[in-house]
């Protein structure tokens, strides 16, 4: 049967055997899977043109010497060379990868196969237009040149959605081929395209830049290169004239760090001008490749890199200021202060796994880190966490942080808002009004649109948050809080649904005409949806009362948004949609969240008020999460540039995940054992009570009957 299929698609089901053998399949030699791995780079790479490794590292050598004897071997021959050696080693190989040619499984082989030959025609064009840019030719068949603000507005008013609530979209909305699933990426608006940096999924990092181009609805992929000279550009440098050349790094420790954009994940990013500033993450083993120990130390310390998104060249900056810089972290927020060229981040998790609440500053007109001293912080500071949100709304010199995981190991998430005067320096707890404070959270997703927060997703011990909610000035003077702040709730997404998932990010387009959401995991897969909530103002209508009923009637269809009662419940609100992909409203059962970080003293005051709104995808159980793992470490070979030589780092980091899900789960779990224990105990106490009093009232009894016959 394996036979019967066409090249390249046997050649990518036999590479999906290789990299993840079925139960029954023989172990191949060494000289095996070197020549396997030499036969795949040459279909995929072309004959060895990379400079031979240091004769030290004897894997690398290995596999290098085994490329290098192909020649010129034609990609098609190295296919069919791949498949029969293959046989050789494993004569029944397509038997075991199909269950013995069960249909259904067979059917799944080939649309795999038929996904990865889809991809790798598109590296293929990416590698393609590097050559050409290269060159000093154009890339013609770029998606993303020419984009502006303007296109996308348009673009999103053609687009079919309900204002107010999150609608994914599907061929023929959105075109293209959707970057890998993943989640704990970057996510950044410049003009009219969206980019997608990095990120986590199926097992792996990943250091690839997708473009959404936003009049088109196109996805494609950047094919970027490195910047050739030490300064930037003239044009590049004019794109504000307060901006000046950001200096690229220039000693030999840091040198041997900028030889590429390392995969990464848990990273943040800024917009300046036409380019994206990518701040920390977490790469392969803590930190960037290295070469030599200068380099091992520079990689300890927190990396900015910047995306030239006109020329697509990555640099990395060499920041002068405070010596050494900040450590490197991930989990952490870069927020860029309104009417500045500063950008404020806080907190994250280092190398070693330590939740961090440092602050450090880098002034973008300088080009400089420039971190608070001993003491130099004041106020009430938020505890130590990663996996947080913050922003920085108009008309304020205010860094408003919210949630993230707070609690070290344990997973416990926080619902506590904090502001940090970036001028002053000092941090204060927030209490903002309104209806319903958000239930506790770690891993959102958060865009500003004009003077509103919109924080959507996230995730604690019970799973994925289903509700969006906004931060706004507020409406309503006779419960405005402290800060002129208000609480609203915007909408939920349906059960199951993607969006309600940690790690995924949230851009505004179109000056404000919409929301775009990307990514996320929500403990079953790794999520590549596209959602967009056109017009959120139109959700985040509901006032203190929650007495929100607005219906809009688009298109036949009947859309209500979401709201909160008075007693502080939500009502369920209807959708009739014949599309099921879009968001709708469920009724709330859950119990309400605890909050169980110390510094979440701040938002007590109100988290008794919160209703029964944790509505939450159920996180899989733990059997089911072992076999989402297997299925993680089984996906890799979908993607041309999997090596097989890499599968079992890919399983450790994917089952390390699953682990800290757990524990999350397990910390929940404990918490509604400690609270079912207290009130065991009270209705114990209670019981107790009953029971004394009835038998104070049978000994009354029996002495009236005793008084009676005398």
């Amino acid at each position: 049967m394996a036979s019967k299929l066409p090249h390249p698609n046997c050649f990518y089901a036999a590479v999906g055997f290789a990299a993840s053998p079925p139960i029954g399949s023989r172990a191949v030699t060494d000289e095996t899977r070197l020549l396997l791995y030499a036969l795949y780079q040459q279909v995929t790479a072309g004959p060895c043109a990379s400079a031979k490794p240091w004769g030290w590292n004897a894997i690398e050598s290995a596999k290098w010497n085994s490329w290098m004897q192909l020649g010129d071997m034609a990609s098609t021959e190295a296919m069919e060379l791949y498949v029969a050696t293959m046989e050789e080693e494993n004569p029944d190989w397509w038997e075991l990868v199909t269950n013995n040619g069960e249909p259904d499984k067979v059917a799944e082989v080939q649309a795999a196969a038929a996904e990865a030959v889809a991809t790798a025609g598109i590296e293929a064009m990416a590698r393609a237009e590097a050559t050409a840019r290269a060159s000093g030719s154009a890339s013609a068949g770029s998606d993303s040149g020419g984009a502006s603000a303007n296109d996308a507005t348009s673009a999103i008013s053609r687009i079919i959605a309900p204002p107010g609530v999150w609608t994914k979209l599907t061929p023929p909305q959105v075109l293209g081929r959707a970057p890998r699933g993943r989640y704990s990426h970057a996510a950044a608006i410049v003009g009219g395209n969206m980019f997608v940096v990095g990120g986590h999924g199926g097992g792996r990092l990943m250091g690839d830049v997708h473009v959404l181009n936003i009049a088109s609805m196109k996805w494609s992929v950047a094919a970027t290169t490195m910047a050739a000279t030490s300064q930037l550009s003239a044009d590049a440098s004019s794109a504000r004239s307060d901006q000046p050349a950001a200096t690229a790094v220039t000693d030999a420790a840091s040198a041997a760090l900028a030889v590429s954009f390392t995969p990464r994940a848990g990273h943040a990013a800024v917009v300046w001008g036409s380019r994206v500033l990518v701040v920390g993450g977490r790469t392969q083993g803590g930190g960037a490749a290295t070469a030599s120990a200068a380099a091992a130390t520079a990689s300890d310390t927190c990396e900015v890199w910047m995306l030239e998104t006109g020329a697509m060249e990555w640099q990395r900056l060499a920041l002068g200021g405070m010596a050494p810089p900040p450590p490197a972290r991930s989990g952490h927020t870069a927020t860029m202060v309104h009417g500045t060229n500063k950008v404020v981040i806080f907190g994250g998790e280092d190398r070693r796994g330590r939740l961090l609440n440092d602050v450090h500053v880098i002034d973008l007109g300088a080009m400089e880190w420039v971190t608070p001293g001993k003491g130099a912080v004041m106020g009430h500071a938020p505890s130590p966490r990663a996996g947080h949100v913050a922003a920085s709304l108009p008309g304020r010199k205010d860094v408003f942080v919210f949630g993230g995981v707070a609690a070290g190991a344990a997973g416990e998430v926080s619902g506590a808002l904090f502001a940090l005067d970036a001028e002053a320096m000092t941090w204060r707890a927030v209490r903002p009004g309104g209806g319903v404070p958000p239930a506790p959270r770690g891993d959102a997703a958060g865009a500003v649109v004009g003077d509103a927060w919109y924080i959507t997703g996230g995730g604690g011990a019970e799973g994925g948050r289903r509700d969006t909610v906004a931060l706004r000035a507020s409406s309503t003077s006779a419960d405005s809080g402290a800060e002129g702040l208000e609480w609203v709730a915007v909408t939920e997404v349906e059960a199951g649904s993607s969006l309600a998932a940690e790690g995924a990010s949230v851009v505004a387009v179109g000056a404000g005409a919409a929301l775009l959401a990307f990514g996320g995991y929500n403990g079953v897969r790794y999520s590549s949806d596209v959602h967009i909530m056109k017009d959120p103002d139109a959700g985040a209508g509901a006032g203190v009362d929650g007495s929100q009923t607005d219906f809009a009637k688009d298109n036949g269809n009947v859309y209500g948004s979401v709201g909160a009662s008075a007693n502080g419940h939500r009502e369920e609100a209807v959708k009739i949609s014949p599309d099921p992909a879009a968001t709708k409203l469920a009724p709330s059962t859950a119990a309400p969240a605890v909050v169980k970080s110390n510094d979440d003293a701040a938002a007590a005051a109100t988290a008794a008020a919160r209703p029964d709104d944790a509505v939450v995808t159920p996180r899989k159980p733990a059997f089911d999460m072992v076999s989402s793992v297997l299925a993680e470490s089984h996906q890799l070979w979908v993607d041309p540039n999997g090596d097989p030589f890499n599968i079992v780092t890919a399983g450790h980091e994917s089952a390390a995940h699953e682990l800290m899900l757990m524990r999350r789960q397990l910390a929940g779990a404990k918490a509604a054992l400690a609270d079912s224990e207290q009130r065991c105990a009270a209705v114990h106490t209670q019981l107790g009570d009953q029971q004394a009093k009835t038998l104070r009232l049978e000994l009354e009894l029996g002495e009236f009957q005793t008084a009676a016959n005398e």
